[in-house]
């Protein structure tokens, strides 16, 4: 399914077969933006599309919410022997979002 023509929605008949199964037992969805744009992070729009319409009716509690992500902007050494990060999108976006 293309949504907005930058949403992409990842369905069982991709390459990503087990995978796929996988999220669909677990009743997951996973999308994916091909395009610089307000989709993209730290933009909000991603959330903003699964909240209002990818995410079942289910209605999201931030207070109840965690998001993992691996661009925090740590600089080198943040842990020893750890290199710094290579971006820092991943906590600009839960920012965006007020996590």
């Amino acid at each position: 399914m293309i949504v907005d023509d930058e949403i992409h929605v990842l369905t069982h008949i991709t390459a990503e077969h087990r995978i796929c199964n996988l999220m669909f037992i677990l009743h997951m969805s996973d999308i994916f933006v091909l395009h610089v744009g307000p989709y993209r992070k730290p933009s909000p729009g991603m959330w903003r599309y699964v909240v209002e319409k990818g995410n079942g009716g289910v209605t999201v509690d931030l207070s109840d919410s965690l998001y993992v992500g691996d661009a925090a902007g740590r600089v080198a050494g943040w842990q020893p022997g750890k290199k710094k990060d290579f971006a820092c999108s991943d906590r600009l976006f839960a920012l965006n979002v007020g996590m």
